[in-house]
């Protein structure tokens, strides 16, 4: 794939990423007709620009994306809006680009979650929560926390698809920038 085409393809999953945190942002959901609407053109558009090849490769980008969210969909600590997202944004990408895209995200993620945390002085409630939830894994695998999950509305809420745009926008502008 020419960098010039790559290029296109993370501008196109930044843009998708931008546009599922102003939903999640506003909303706190992400609507399948974005996420849908995503992975087709990123399968479609790969697909006519580099064959099968190209299709293949963007199939892996959106299992490699949703795949690595669901299982903390799974444990209830996202929404599947999110999951669906990460799958788009990792069909645009393509498989080559997408464990790119779910790394810079997880960063984000992280860095945008320490920072809500400490702004809201809820670090030793987070960290006692987080041991409890580790806890409750190991004793029970993989079943949602009865406390610790999306329904109790007490806990703090991370827009992910926050942290996705700045993950793809990361990956777009490092590209940018190596020409």
């Amino acid at each position: 794939m020419t960098l010039e085409l790559q290029t296109w393809f993370l501008l196109g999953a930044s843009l998708a990423a931008v546009l599922g945190a102003g939903w999640d942002v506003r909303s706190g959901r992400i609507p399948n007709r974005l996420t849908y609407a995503a992975v087709l053109a990123g399968l479609l558009l790969h697909g006519l620009t580099q064959g099968a090849a190209g299709w293949l490769q963007a199939l892996g980008g959106m299992l490699l994306g949703g795949g690595m969210l669901l299982p903390v969909y799974l444990l209830g600590g996202m929404g599947g809006g999110d999951v669906k997202l990460m799958a788009a944004v990792g069909a645009l990408a393509g498989g080559g680009l997408a464990l790119r895209e779910v790394v810079a995200t997880a960063l984000a993620g992280a860095a945008i979650a320490l920072l809500l945390v400490l702004w809201r002085g809820r670090l030793l409630a987070t960290l006692r929560n987080t041991g409890q939830l580790l806890a409750w894994l190991a004793r029970r695998r993989l079943a949602p926390h009865e406390r610790l999950n999306l329904t109790n509305a007490a806990l703090l809420r991370l827009p992910y698809g926050v942290a996705m745009a700045l993950g793809a926008g990361w990956v777009l502008g490092t590209a940018l920038w190596r020409g």
